[in-house]
């Protein structure tokens, strides 16, 4: 039994020493580990910020070529009958957004919430504007007639898609 005690009061000491020491330098890692990954984050973040300015630059310009104001003058031409000046306008809406897909990934989900809604409040108003016209109507009139039903909106998409944009590129910085 007294040899039992003698290697008792030798190996315990040890074991609250080693035990210690186990968990002081395994608190010591994990803070490491857990600064390290904030390095990595903060670098990713600092990499990203150009990135997003970049996404959200190019939705702002998407909204801006998508407004009927600027597509109907930039699309319009003589001689374009006003089914053509439609369907033009259709097909570059929908090639606009295609090509600016990817830049959700740098938007809020709001945001890009905002710029579909935009989207489809402006093919609703190619459409609607297309159903009001009458067959013997010029492509010169029905472009008329959108940009009128455009602007007659209390509150367009466009505009607030933007002016979140802004927003939350102010709440940036």
């Amino acid at each position: 039994m007294t040899e039992f005690l003698e290697i008792l009061k030798y190996t315990l000491p040890a074991l609250v020493v080693f035990a210690t020491a186990y968990f002081l330098i395994r608190i010591f890692f994990d803070s490491e580990l857990r600064k390290l990954k904030e390095e990595k984050k903060d670098e990713s973040r600092t990499a990203a910020i150009p990135l997003r300015f970049q996404a959200y630059e190019r939705i702002v310009l998407f909204l801006e070529r998508i407004s009927p104001q600027n597509m109907v003058l930039r699309i319009s031409r003589s001689g374009i009958s006003k089914e053509n000046l439609q369907a033009e306008l259709l097909r570059t809406v929908r090639e606009e957004y295609e090509h600016n897909l990817a830049q959700q990934i740098y938007l809020s989900e709001k945001a890009w919430d905002y710029v579909k809604t935009a989207k489809e409040e402006v093919l609703s108003d190619i459409n609607t504007a297309a159903a009001q016209m009458k067959e013997k109507d010029s492509a010169s009139e029905y472009g008329q007639t959108l940009i009128a039903l455009h602007l007659e909106r209390k509150s367009r998409a466009i505009d607030v898609a933007v002016g979140f944009i802004k927003q939350e590129i102010r709440e940036m910085f």
